[in-house]
């Protein structure tokens, strides 16, 4: 018989990330196709010049019809090459 605390922590864990996966739909509908999920962050790749980091921060933070709660905010960063940080 399984711990009772795994089965919950285990739903309790796949919360966080359903969030990140609403915001891999909402960026491919904005312009930014997704390069990468790596954990808590969504890699996208888009020409030089277009588009904004703003309005990506504010797309990927918009919930979908389904979700409650406190509203989200996100912390961009655009560069040539991938740091976590």
């Amino acid at each position: 018989m399984p711990y009772g605390g795994l089965i919950s922590g285990n739903a309790v864990q796949a919360i966080p990330l359903d969030r990140p996966n609403d915001g891999i739909a909402i960026t491919g509908r904005v312009g930014h196709p997704v390069v990468g999920p790596v954990r808590d962050a969504i890699l996208t790749e888009v020409p030089r010049g277009w588009g904004d980091l703003a309005s990506f921060e504010t797309a990927i933070c918009e919930p979908p019809d389904r979700t409650f709660g406190p509203p989200l905010t996100a912390g961009g960063w655009q560069g040539q090459r991938y740091r976590k940080g």
